[in-house]
């Protein structure tokens, strides 16, 4: 009994043995892996120490750019950096002047660029002469011999433009009619009408001066066609009222009816 009570306790103490040897390479383990973590905590530390040196750093540097003393001289010296008031000393040897080079270069003229005649500025304008006659009979007479001087030659003394302005014209057109003289007699003449040229709207008395006249103020100027009614003045008046075109008689105290329309179709304005 004595020998099997000490080998139970041997077995206790070897599985207590074990367990502690077990607890201890997990508490190594443990530590370990705290040493690793503590090490890596130091090393995001020392960054973040890192960090907040530079901003220090930065953050001292504009204080003092923004809110200190400032002042053109400097008292430190850069790298390479020549100093402008300092005095040569007698060790320093002389300074070689440098030989300056001067390049000649040739004065030139801008050709002045000539100036356009009016036969080259008004080439696509009508041209009208006018000969000047205003000499009476007397100033035309030969003040040695008496005799009527006669026109030997022109010469251009000057020109210029002429504006007219705009102006309405009323045209009427009558159409021709005529007769055979050989069927006049009979039971059956013949007859035929010259009616020319179609109007350029059916039923409207709108030429194609007028209508482009309109047009051209209406698009191109971007005058509104109120704005041409007021313009519209004299004896006769043309008013473009929206759509419509009316004439007005100098005098007429009666209003027309607004607008024109074609007899086929009365509800439909032509201009």
């Amino acid at each position: 009994m004595p020998s099997g009570v000490r080998d139970i306790q041997l077995l206790e103490l070897k599985d207590t043995i074990s367990q502690l040897n077990n607890t201890i390479s997990t508490q190594n383990e443990l530590i370990r892996s705290l040493q690793k973590m503590l090490q890596e905590r130091d090393a995001k530390d020392s960054e973040k120490d890192q960090l907040i040196a530079n901003l220090q750093a930065q953050l001292d540097y504009l204080k003092t750019r923004f809110f200190g003393s400032t002042s053109e001289i400097r008292h430190e010296q850069l790298p390479g950096q020549l100093d402008l008031f300092h005095l040569q000393t007698e060790d320093e040897p002389e300074p070689v002047p440098l030989e300056v080079e001067y390049i000649e270069v040739k004065a030139h003229k801008k050709a002045r660029k000539s100036k356009a005649a009016y036969d080259e500025v008004f080439a696509d304008l009508p041209t009208d002469n006018v000969y000047v006659d205003t000499l009476t009979e007397e100033q035309k007479t030969c003040d040695v011999c008496g005799t009527m001087m006669v026109p030997i030659g022109h010469e251009l003394i000057r020109t210029e433009l002429r504006y007219t302005e705009p102006k309405l014209e009323r045209i009427d057109y009558y159409a021709t009619t005529y007769e055979c003289p050989q069927c006049k007699e009979t039971e059956d003449p013949r007859f035929i009408k010259d009616e020319g040229t179609p109007a350029l709207i059916p039923g409207s008395y709108a030429s194609s001066g007028l209508a482009a006249h309109v047009m051209y103020y209406k698009y191109v100027m971007s005058m509104p066609l109120y704005r041409q009614e007021q313009q519209s003045a004299g004896g006769t008046a043309l008013l473009l009222l929206g759509s419509h075109t009316t004439l007005l008689a100098a005098g007429n105290t009666q209003r027309p009816r607004k607008g024109l329309y074609t007899s086929g179709s009365p509800g439909i304005p032509i201009l």
